[in-house]
């Protein structure tokens, strides 16, 4: 694999967009996912497509896959599955620290963490155990919620 920059500059602009919100949400959990540029020679020949984009995924320094969107669909539903796909990284990949990631965090008590899910044009962090919790991506405070952080609407 080629050394890429890990600057987001070198993303395409819709990878970018759609990272935004999910990018917010892994910031203030303090978790530090970069991205790289994935060119078409770096990226598996059945994941190739005429109108998909694809960025490597690192955490801790080592690539642990790679994202991609679908630019014939809508920004929710880009933004939706970068963050099922970012949310499987951090889920699946081992810590220095040796305890298991739950991100994004749900409500105290709740040791599941949140589930993307897409509600009306917006895509959404829902509890998959009490579905009326639920923080829009991009707004998740990065700790446990309290009621208070719950939003309706």
């Amino acid at each position: 694999m080629t050394k890429m920059s890990t600057d987001d500059q070198g993303l395409p602009e819709e990878i970018r967009n759609a990272l935004l919100p999910v990018r917010r949400d892994l910031a203030t959990a303090g978790v530090a996912l970069t991205f790289e540029n994935a060119r078409p020679e770096d990226t598996p020949p059945h994941l190739l497509g005429a109108d998909t984009q694809h960025a490597w995924a690192r955490l801790g320094g080592r690539v642990v896959g790679q994202v991609a969107i679908d630019l014939a669909k809508t920004a929710a539903l880009r933004t939706w599955y970068l963050a099922d796909q970012i949310q499987d990284y951090v889920l699946e990949t081992p810590w220095e620290s040796g305890k298991a990631v739950s991100w994004p965090s749900c409500l105290s008590g709740h040791a599941h963490p949140m589930k993307a899910e897409i509600l009306g044009d917006d895509v959404w962090w829902v509890c998959p155990r009490e579905l009326s919790v639920r923080v829009r991506v991009g707004w998740h405070p990065g700790r446990f919620l309290t009621r208070t952080d719950i939003t309706n609407g």
